[in-house]
């Protein structure tokens, strides 16, 4: 009789760590795919942006304009963080 209930309560401890591993398991799963999706959800946002600034500016001369002095002011802010004053 003893040892019905030693394995019965092993069996049941055994199926709790499984169950708990497996649960983490599927946590982890789901965690990736919602980064893949968020990453995807902004990817997605970057390229509609883009394309409404396209149909929304006045010419394509406008846009690379604009396009062109974003790049300048980023390229001018990376220049500022690197650049060393003399002591």
């Amino acid at each position: 009789m003893i040892y019905v209930v030693i394995v019965l309560a092993s069996i049941i401890v055994i199926q709790i760590v499984y169950a708990d591993r497996l649960d983490e398991r599927r946590r982890k799963y789901a965690d990736e795919l919602c980064e893949r999706w968020i990453a995807e959800r902004e990817k997605w946002n970057e390229e509609r942006q883009q394309l409404l600034d396209r149909i929304q500016a006045p010419s394509y001369d406008h846009l690379k304009h604009h396009e062109v002095k974003i790049i300048k002011a980023q390229k001018e802010d990376k220049k500022d963080e690197t650049r060393l004053e003399p002591v």
